[in-house]
């Protein structure tokens, strides 16, 4: 057989690249070296627990969302239920056990209460990060609405992209406990959801 478009890996870029091609009408193959498909969004079992392999909410599933594009551009919106969790995780740690709160101003508060001294650094933190999140948002908007230009990159990008997480951190984090906390994967959008 022949193909159109061969796709390597079935994370959730592989998946919806390969979806979109298809639902196109190319003949697509993907290719995957793990056991099941799903990248970062596969989960696994351990000790009674389960964890998720890194992903474990999504955003952009609001009705307005990329992913509900995406979802309805391939005609299987019906097929997956979003449902808002509270909370979106607990992290448990080495003596300490943090709730993420889906309300990112609750969870801005849970963190400054906890550490009252890095209060100020908190809501740096968040604001600089919030400041990157949008810009990524805008550029994933810019896609499903098909006005996407090169010169329109996003200044927090442009400010922000040299960094690694950890040098981000920096800039408003003093501690190391609450830069643990932060690089559990962090919410940066009140419109969080899990897919059920």
């Amino acid at each position: 057989m022949t193909w159109d478009a061969v796709v390597i890996g079935s994370g959730i870029g592989g998946l919806a690249c390969a979806g979109m091609l298809a639902a196109k009408g190319a003949r697509v193959v993907v290719l995957e070296q793990a056991a099941a498909p799903g990248g970062y969004l596969t989960s696994f079992r351990r000790g009674g627990f389960t964890f998720d392999t890194a992903v474990d909410c999504v955003a952009g599933l609001d009705p307005d969302g990329l992913l509900t594009w995406l979802l309805r551009a391939l005609g299987v919106d019906g097929g997956l239920t979003p449902i808002r969790l509270d909370p979106i995780r607990v992290s448990r740690f080495p003596g300490m056990t943090i709730q993420v709160d889906a309300s990112l101003p609750a969870y801005i508060d849970r963190l400054s209460c906890r550490f009252p001294s890095e209060r100020h650094g908190i809501a740096a933190f968040f604001r600089r990060a919030g400041e990157i999140y949008d810009g990524v948002e805008a550029m994933m908007n810019s896609v499903k609405t098909g006005r996407a230009h090169a010169d329109a990159f996003p200044a927090a990008l442009l400010r922000y992209g040299h960094l690694t997480y950890a040098d981000l951190l920096r800039h408003d984090i003093r501690g190391a406990q609450l830069s643990a906390i932060l690089s559990d994967r962090c919410p940066l959008n009140r419109r969080i959801r899990a897919l059920h």
